[in-house]
């Protein structure tokens, strides 16, 4: 059972109605009670700065709030709020203001927290899947919603993660962009390690999902369900995605909201495929 001290980080910016279908999302996780929420606001747009402060004030949901004064960008605003949770607790559960959850997402989280803690080829648990994910799944073709998978991946779209992680990427945080001419068919996307910042360039308004999967991540894994925990709502005002691109790479039809998943997560995929690990 998750204890008082819990943490779940959160980010904002300029949209207050995705924030809003979130905030009632997390209202209906099972175990929100035991939870604070630190949440980062980035700056620039000081009207919706105060819708979204509105909107955690009225959740009844305990939380704690940060709030830029520019706009410190995305990876920027990510690093105050993932700061806010680490440096009170060992592991934090990350959700954005456009990452709306299941009602069991919690349990999922807190239940893989546990089991992979001491695990040092785990990574993070991610509680997001779609069907196009399958070639980074380890674990073959399984069906059930109970059944515990891992992928060769990071997704950044609700998430969670231990201090011993944190505490690697920490103070060598940095945004992306991509430099001219890698192109989503250019070999550099598919870089790692050292190779990957040949084609980068930093910055705090661009994305820090891919640098944790291209660069900290290393070799390691995720921790990943088969019914996605989080679905993606974001594509209006968004920095990138345009409808079609959320619709292809974000948007997922494997989120099932109103379904009920067997709670006894069964890891015997997970457990053999790190068993053979070295």
């Amino acid at each position: 059972h998750p204890s008082s001290s819990n943490k779940i980080s959160s980010m904002a910016w300029r949209r207050p109605d995705y924030f809003n279908e979130v905030i009632e999302s997390l209202k209906e996780c099972i175990g929100i009670e035991n939870y604070i929420i630190y949440l980062s606001i980035d700056g620039g747009y000081p009207d919706k700065q105060v819708q979204m402060v509105d909107i955690i004030k009225q959740s009844g949901l305990n939380h704690k709030v940060h709030l830029c004064e520019e706009n410190v960008g995305c990876a920027g605003n990510t690093k105050i709020a993932l700061s806010m949770g680490f440096n009170e607790q060992d592991r934090v559960i990350h959700v954005e203001d456009d990452t709306v959850l299941h009602p069991q997402a919690l349990l999922w989280f807190e239940h893989n927290l546990d089991y992979y803690k001491d695990n040092k080829h785990i990574f993070s648990i991610s509680g997001y899947t779609n069907g196009k994910m399958n070639n980074q799944c380890l674990d073959g073709d399984w069906t059930e919603s109970h059944v515990v998978g891992i992928r060769s991946w990071f997704s950044c779209w609700g998430w969670a993660t231990w201090k011993r992680v944190w505490d690697e990427v920490k103070d060598d945080w940095f945004g992306i962009r991509w430099n001219e001419g890698i192109g989503q068919l250019h070999e550099g996307r598919q870089s790692r390690g050292d190779a990957f910042l040949t084609y980068i360039t930093h910055d705090d308004k661009g994305s820090w999902g891919v640098p944790m999967n291209h660069y900290w991540r290393g070799k390691r894994f995720e921790i990943a369900p088969h019914t996605s925990l989080i679905q993606n709502i974001g594509f209006e005002d968004s920095t990138w995605a345009t409808n079609e691109v959320h619709k292809y790479k974000q948007f997922t039809d494997w989120f099932k909201p109103d379904i009920t998943i067997n709670g006894e997560w069964e890891h015997f995929f997970t457990d053999d495929y790190l068993e053979d690990l070295v």
